[in-house]
């Protein structure tokens, strides 16, 4: 056959799992497949007399069978990080993944999970095809022979063709025998952002061609996206229900497969947070984003997916699906794969035992400062870029790097460089250095640190496994931000997709479940983050600056020496390259706040270590205020955000801070507001607050708005899953029947006046509370802010 140019636009096991099947776009612009057999390796680690008496039991016809095994060899593979030896194991080869679960769980459980340690059983098959074969989503490739590889060149790349998909439900019944159904299925050509491009065509389900209708458009339009609003949550599985009651199929994919489920709601808890998974119904040939849960997708669009299906080597429609962390996961098995260290299925390794004046040095966490409750003009703000991962990459902080055998810190020390081609470089040049030295003793190394007020140092010899995750990232999303234009353009999506990436990178390093991860690295970054921060602080200090609040990574300081705002720029950008040539991480200007206020704790009379508003050229910067929070309700995000706008528009001031005039307005606009709520002058849908739902109520559980809401939902026919939200009106108590507590969202869509109901008391302390969070730094309490102004002299 002839040689077939192109780029990959997706890889997935194929409805049997038997074959991979790849999804080239070509270089005219259309769309060819390659089949590929593909059969997972499992592989055991144990002594020699236990893989024997494994090998001997799954030998048995009914478990060979059962488990689909095709063959089993003895092979030497690397299993940890930290070492190139290798070691005994052994593969097990199996037809089809299908089985491979199942089969790590009974080779577990029959070596009464001590005896075997297991390694390759969760990473995805397509990541480790496209690792195998150096390739990732987008890589031009060429097809010739039937033999896939990479294309040293770039090939032609026409633009995405991408439609939206929504599945119309409506309800049938009442009560306890109300349904939904759905009863039209909306297809709307758009661009990769989802915006519209062409006119909207629907097809009505009750029409005896509907789905033949429906099929055909898509295989006259072929898209590559497919952007469907709640597809995995709602749409799709009634879509499937209906089709199935039909007993016919649709077939939605390029290869004609019907439309399936894999997999089912999963509920997840984690540290307090209650997750839902969705099932996923793929459509083979296409890419399929569930806009709805997305996270990723609202953060960096098509372009930044692509961007982490790229570096992770892991499909589109998965990195749209996965947190941050997850991503993060799997680029780690990628470089684990590339440098041929096998993935543990479980995490084995504990953490180190510790006295306990060790443990109360260690476990910290980042620094604090307390801050100073009020208002503050012309501050400063200087961040850090990617801190955490900076550490991570410039001092080698991997699980393998801590407390080696071969090292000792040397006294002066440089940190590694950022750049990740630069710091393999000095490693090699270590490495030259090294191979003359005999290793029964410590040597002292220019490249190992000593972690700051704990005993452990990092390998100076060895470059960090985290390190090399990293870094690239780091790298990479430099390039980025220096190619925007625009905010919002590619570019910037890719950047801040990758941000994600580095936002949660380190606390991956300490989680319970992190196969590469390890607490003591965790605690290791936070020590330096904790000393970084400090020697910030003083060099600003000694530069004239009063540093006015500092966390983790963010400092603002205020001059103390009377110089213009030209000359106290130019001194904050000089501390910045100051900083970043002493710690070897760039300090960040942010930005130069006309007024910042701290806000006083509602706990102690102390500062708030996180909340604060500012506002500058750029616009306003809020944090921990009642706006952020997704269960405001309408009515009071609005009333804050006027609030603030009212500050930063303002001319009255008084030394560069608002006015008392204008306080005193905000508290006029706070008295009105309230005032058109106890009129019931407020729309009920601007009262709407919306609470997730974390577990069931049972007979013990407290009788919370939400949890009414939940109970309410039910009674009236519309059952909520955990991990949903429910949206509603908090009303005033009723005895009789506790339910009439709340009203809910959907209620409120059929009032024809007014809601009269509404809990006056409960959304005037909401609104309160707000105003508070903004006045309160100026000297303000809640009762005075319910109390008629009263007139002073402005100071």
């Amino acid at each position: 056959m002839s040689s077939i140019s192109g780029w990959i636009l997706d890889a997935h096991l194929c409805s049997a799992q038997l074959e991979m099947l790849v999804w080239i776009v070509t270089e005219e612009g259309s769309v060819v497949s390659f089949r590929e057999p593909w059969h997972p390796t499992l592989h055991v680690a144990g002594s020699s007399s236990d893989l024997n008496h494994l090998v001997e039991w799954l030998s048995q016809p009914e478990l060979w069978i059962r488990y689909g095994l095709q063959r089993y060899a003895f092979e030497r593979k690397r299993p940890e990080l930290g070492s190139f030896d290798t070691e005994h194991m052994l593969a097990l080869t199996l037809e089809s993944c299908a089985t491979l679960r199942a089969l790590a769980e009974h080779i577990d459980a029959r070596g009464e999970h001590v005896r075997y340690n297991l390694y390759s059983v969760d990473v995805r098959a397509e990541q480790q095809y496209l690792t195998s074969k150096r390739l990732t989503i987008g890589s031009p490739v060429c097809l010739e022979n039937n033999h896939l590889s990479l294309l040293e060149r770039d090939v032609r790349r026409r633009d995405w063709r991408c439609c939206r998909l929504e599945v119309v439900l409506e309800e049938i019944g009442q009560g306890e025998t109300l349904c939904r159904q759905p009863t039209r299925v909306l297809v709307t050509p758009c661009d990769t952002s989802g915006t519209v491009t062409g006119p909207q065509v629907a097809f009505f389900l009750q029409q005896s061609s509907s789905l033949q209708q429906l099929e055909q458009w898509f295989r006259t339009y072929d898209p590559d996206l497919v952007l469907s609003l709640r597809g995995n949550t709602e749409g799709f599985p009634h879509l499937l229900r209906y089709v199935e009651a039909k007993h016919a199929a649709l077939c939605l994919g390029r290869n004609q497969t019907p439309l399936r489920q894999i997999g089912q709601t999963r509920i997840l808890s984690s540290y307090g947070q209650v997750l839902r998974s969705d099932p996923q119904f793929p459509l083979e040939g296409r890419i399929h984003i569930d806009l709805s849960s997305s996270f990723m997708f609202r953060e960096g669009g098509l372009d930044g997916l692509y961007e982490l299906a790229r570096v992770s080597a892991t499909r589109i429609s998965d990195a749209s699906r996965k947190s941050p962390g997850s991503v993060i996961s799997a680029i780690q098995y990628r470089v684990a794969m590339e440098d041929g260290v096998l993935v543990p299925w479980k995490k084995t390794r504990p953490e180190d035992t510790k006295s306990a004046w060790d443990l109360l040095q260690s476990d910290r966490g980042g620094l604090y400062l307390d801050s100073r409750p009020g208002v503050y003009a012309n501050v400063i703000e200087l961040d850090f870029a990617s801190l955490f991962p900076s550490i991570i990459a410039t001092r080698n902080i991997s699980p393998e790097t801590l407390n080696c055998s071969c090292c000792q810190p040397a006294k002066h020390t440089t940190p590694l460089p950022l750049h990740p081609d630069e710091a393999k470089k000095r490693f090699q040049l270590q490495q030259q250095q090294w191979k003359s030295a005999s290793l029964a003793f410590p040597q002292q190394c220019s490249n190992a640190f000593q972690v700051p007020e704990l005993m452990t140092h990092t390998c100076g010899r060895r470059h960090g496994f985290l390190g090399r995750v990293v870094a690239p990232l780091i790298e990479r999303r430099r390039q980025l931000k220096q190619k925007i234009v625009v905010k919002g353009d590619a570019a910037d999506r890719q950047q801040n997709a990758l941000k994600w990436l580095l936002v949660t990178c380190f606390g991956y390093t300490g989680y319970r479940n992190a196969r590469f991860g390890r607490i003591e690295a965790h605690e290791a970054i936070c020590a330096w983050a904790r000393e970084l921060l400090l020697q910030t602080i003083d060099c600003a200090q000694e530069r004239g600056w009063e540093v006015l609040h500092a966390i983790v990574d963010s400092i603002w300081i205020r001059d103390r020496e009377g110089r213009s705002l030209e000359e106290q720029h130019q001194s904050a950008m000089d501390l910045s390259n100051h900083v970043h040539k002493m710690t070897g991480i760039p300090l960040e200007y942010e930005a130069t706040y006309r007024c910042i206020a701290f806000l006083p704790s509602r706990m102690h009379s102390g500062g708030s270590l996180t909340k604060y508003w500012a506002y500058c050229e750029k616009g306003m910067k809020i944090r921990g205020l009642e706006l952020r929070q997704h269960s405001t309700c309408p009515w009071v995000a609005q009333l804050q955000t006027r609030a603030l706008e009212m500050l930063a528009d303002t001319d009255d001031l008084v030394d560069d801070i608002p006015s008392y005039r204008v306080q005193c307005q905000i508290q006029r606009l706070l008295l009105n507001e309230v005032q058109r709520l106890e009129h019931h002058q407020v729309r009920a849908k601007d009262l709407l607050i919306a609470q997730r739902i974390s577990r069931r109520p049972s007979a013990n559980s407290s009788q919370t708005v939400a949890m009414l809401a939940y109970q309410r939902s039910e009674s009236l026919g519309y059952p909520l899953e955990l991990a949903s939200k429910v949206r509603f009106v908090v009303c005033t108590k009723d005895a009789i029947n506790p339910l009439q507590r709340v009203v809910l969202a959907r209620e409120c869509e059929h009032l024809a006046g007014p809601l009269r109901r509404i809990d006056v008391d409960y959304y005037r302390r909401l609104a309160v509370r707000a105003i508070w969070s903004i006045l309160a730094p100026f000297g303000w309490s809640e009762e005075q802010l319910l109390e008629p102004p009263v007139a002073r002299l402005e100071q």
